[in-house]
């Protein structure tokens, strides 16, 4: 795990884990309908199994996943770590196009618009490149004004719309925007993948 500083708050971030599926469902009952139906196209009232297993099919470095939390309250006992998780991102390999990664992020409500999903955004970008990921992209709702937004924030974007308009597939290559993250936070994340590659060298093997 490791802590970063985030508009005036601390930010702890560590790997998902298989054995993660009810600290993200209780993170889905903490977004509000419209926050997901813009993360999962539909303002589902429970996280349904199929994509909790989908989310924790962790498999480095084809697929992987973060988790973030709250330090204030992760470090107040009256809390449990459920109340503390206040978003995920994940990348995840795509088969047919190497050097390809689809990426997904979701923020709770309270802590949108406060910086942490561009700080997810750059874990992403580190993380894709020290695995070979030249390229990270997503189809964005094309009413989702924040993440087409937080997108646009950074350059070498190509997008272009689905056929019935209703989506927005997005490119962002990786390597021109490794610049937009600060030596802090790269040498964090780095720390962080770091810790990753020791935590899969040592499971043991199925």
């Amino acid at each position: 795990m490791i802590v970063l500083p985030l508009d005036n708050r601390r930010v702890a971030l560590r790997w998902a884990t298989p054995r993660d599926g009810d600290l993200l469902a209780a993170g889905f009952q903490r977004l509000s309908a419209e926050s997901r139906r813009m993360r999962f196209f539909s303002a589902m009232p429970r996280m349904p199994d199929s994509v909790k297993r989908s989310l924790l099919s962790i498999e480095p470095p084809r697929h992987f996943a973060v988790v973030a939390f709250d330090m204030d309250t992760l470090d107040d006992t009256s809390h449990s770590p459920f109340e503390a998780a206040i978003g995920v991102a994940r990348l995840i390999a795509i088969p047919k196009l190497p050097g390809t990664s689809e990426f997904a992020m979701t923020v709770v409500d309270e802590f949108q618009h406060h910086g942490l999903g561009h700080l997810l955004f750059e874990l992403l970008l580190v993380a894709a490149d020290h695995v070979g990921i030249h390229t990270i992209e997503a189809d964005v709702l094309t009413e989702n004004g924040a993440m087409s937004a937080l997108l646009h924030h950074y350059g070498s974007l190509s997008s272009h719309p689905t056929r019935d308009y209703s989506t927005t597939h997005m490119s962002v290559a990786v390597a021109p925007n490794l610049s937009a993250v600060s030596a802090e936070r790269r040498a964090a994340f780095d720390e962080l993948i770091q810790l990753e590659r020791r935590l899969t060298r040592a499971a043991p093997s199925s």
